[in-house]
């Protein structure tokens, strides 16, 4: 595919029905940088978080064009560590937002401080703000390479594992042995490879996404793989499959906002 397909194609906004909106672009997959959120409540019910992201976080980043696209997802499966990485408890948390945007970091963007609400009705209000009941932790991510047999697929991917692979030598043969180690489990559709645009911590790291059509089932079968690769020196990985909750964005489309 060349590039200029990939490239944004206008639309005019207008209402669909009585709930969806044509947003004003339909991006390609995938774009140059995404955002990417870690998070975990402790003050609310996962379920009530879940409610929250999908009817509220995910849609009011769409909907206000802070980015072009939204997908939430939950672990489904234990979270593995291999050759002793740094534990920060990120790795561990169970819910992964995803966010298709430019280089700007959300926070910066008008778009994301007059509209993106921080509070909101599913929960108390003597709570507080979104960051006060949940832990969060996030990275902007500049894309590096794709790879994979469906390197341009559009649609969200259903199941992802994520790999953040730490050390010195990151850019070197560790991270393609784990694509091909991932490539060999059902479902696989590409690795999209990503690095930090401010990254944190004292050793470099580089993060990758493998995307499945289908449930490529236990992490072990990508652990087991990189057990027998001899890595650089220092150089570690964490790993975690997640499942798609919800998604917006994708196809041009986005549900309105609940409760503005």
């Amino acid at each position: 595919m060349s590039r200029t397909s990939q490239e944004t194609t206008l639309r005019t906004a207008k209402p669909i029905g009585n709930n969806w909106y044509q947003i004003s672009f339909q991006p390609k997959m995938p774009q140059s940088y995404i955002h990417h959120v870690h998070s975990q409540p402790t003050k609310v019910s996962p379920d009530i978080w879940k409610q929250w992201y999908s009817e509220e976080r995910s849609r009011d980043m769409v909907h206000f064009k802070v980015s072009s696209t939204a997908a939430f997802y939950q672990s489904c499966s234990p979270f593995f560590t291999y050759l002793d990485p740094p534990r920060d408890g990120v790795g561990e948390m169970e819910f992964l937002a995803l966010y298709q945007m430019g280089r700007t970091i959300p926070r910066y963007l008008d778009a994301y401080q007059k509209n993106v609400r921080v509070r909101s009705r599913l929960w108390d209000e003597t709570l507080g703000t979104c960051f006060d009941v949940a832990q969060f932790a996030s990275d902007h991510l500049e894309l590096v390479e794709i790879l994979g047999s469906y390197a341009y697929n559009e649609d969200v991917a259903p199941y992802i594992i994520h790999a953040k692979i730490i050390g010195e030598e990151v850019e070197a043969k560790l991270q393609f042995d784990h694509v091909n180690a991932a490539s060999r489990l059902d479902g696989y559709r590409r690795s999209l490879l990503y690095r930090s645009v401010n990254p944190t911590g004292s050793l470099p790291y580089v993060i990758l996404l493998h995307e499945f059509d289908s449930d490529p089932g236990n992490v072990a079968g990508v652990q087991k793989d990189m057990e027998g690769i001899e890595p650089s020196q220092d150089c570690a990985f964490q790993l975690r499959s997640f499942k798609l909750l919800d998604a917006e964005g994708f196809d041009g489309e986005c549900r309105r906002p609940e409760r503005l």
